[in-house]
């Protein structure tokens, strides 16, 4: 079993058993079928999909024993596997932007001090970014910066230090989220090249605990989670611009996470779904829908989450098809009109800060 995590939260165990009835998602058409589910990792290893462009590419993990294989996926080439670099022994993926650059971690067990960093470009050798970071780099824009803890990088400008922040999202104005230490309690942030790091005030006046700011997109839009008033962590959503309160996404005490928005406000996340992991999406017009209830029952798919998703509305995460743990895609049916020239557009649609753990 190999878990990797960018913070530890143990609250799935301990909230799972009160919410076993509490789970009630807004209603759908019974057997509507609104997504087509491709399994786009190989069967017979476990796997997950982290992040997915306007481009309709993936990129994710695999995993076998102990040691882990990142991919960028296509419908194209398939899976294009990149191997560890000599003497480590796995290596990851979290998400890449719409030129289809990733960037590569290859680690050992130590994966803050014990690391290989790899920035890859479509038709150029990789380039070692390893120095550039203080910790694996969690988000990549479509202007080609990447931020990891406290650092904000890019090509041109190198490294610039963004304060007490640990990023999970940016934007392509180069807007990053994440969470800082408020107190004795970790506070959802944002920050900017003009106002540095600032805490969320509406997050850090109404949570009990914690909150986290998971992405933002390019109209200011930030999802994540926090515990509110019952110490539940729920998931939320802000709008910077207009908002003067957050939004949880869930109505009563739903323990669930918001990991990605695309600039549609479209959501996408996980939720305990009577005792176990569920993805679902959210819209402002219907609220939270299971994504189980939204695939074809005889697919032999349980979605359990769901990290990313484009602006042509394609989601990825992992489920478990006949049992095994797999990455998926979901595809809206109809298939987007344009989706084949999104292929050739730049947008954004990245993801951040999670618990993988798979088995």
């Amino acid at each position: 079993m190999l878990a990797i995590a960018r913070r530890n939260i143990g609250a799935w165990g301990l909230q799972a058993a009160f919410c076993a009835s509490a789970c009630v998602l807004s209603p759908t058409a019974l057997g509507e079928v609104r997504y087509q589910v491709l399994a786009i990792s190989p069967e017979g290893v476990a796997a997950t999909a982290e992040s997915i462009n306007n481009r309709g590419e993936v990129v994710g993990y695999t995993l076998s024993g102990n040691d882990s294989s990142a991919y960028h996926w296509s419908k194209a080439t398939q899976a294009v596997y990149f191997p560890p670099t000599s003497g480590y022994s796995f290596t990851t993926a979290t998400n890449f932007n719409d030129h289809g650059d990733v960037v590569v971690t290859s680690s050992n067990s130590d994966i803050y001090n014990d690391r290989q960093i790899l920035y890859y470009s479509p038709g150029a050798a990789p380039i070692d970014v390893t120095s550039q970071f203080v910790t694996y780099p969690y988000h990549l824009t479509n202007n080609g910066s990447a931020c990891s803890y406290q650092y904000i990088w890019d090509s041109t400008n190198g490294d610039r230090r963004m304060g007490n922040i640990e990023p999970y999202g940016s934007n392509d104005a180069n807007v990053v989220v994440g969470y800082g230490r408020y107190i004795d309690d970790d506070r959802a942030v944002i920050w900017s090249e003009s106002t540095g790091v600032v805490f969320i005030e509406d997050l850090t006046d109404m949570v009990k605990d914690f909150s986290y700011a998971n992405d933002i997109n390019n109209h200011g839009r930030v999802v994540g989670e926090c515990t509110n008033a019952d110490r539940y962590s729920v998931a939320y959503y802000w709008d910077s611009d207009t908002d003067t309160h957050i939004r949880t996404m869930f109505a009563g005490n739903v323990f669930s996470r918001a990991y990605c928005v695309n600039d549609a406000g479209t959501v996408c996340g996980e939720f305990d779904r009577s005792g176990s992991y569920g993805a679902f999406v959210w819209n402002e017009s219907e609220g939270p829908l299971d994504l189980n209830n939204l695939i074809d029952p005889a697919s032999g798919w349980e979605l359990s989450q769901a990290f990313s998703i484009n602006d042509a509305g394609q989601i990825v995460g992992y489920g478990y098809l006949d049992g095994q743990q797999r990455g998926f895609l979901l595809t809206p049916v109809p298939e987007p009109a344009g989706l084949s020239m999104l292929a050739l557009a730049v947008g954004a649609a990245l993801v951040r800060r999670r618990v993988r753990v798979l088995s």
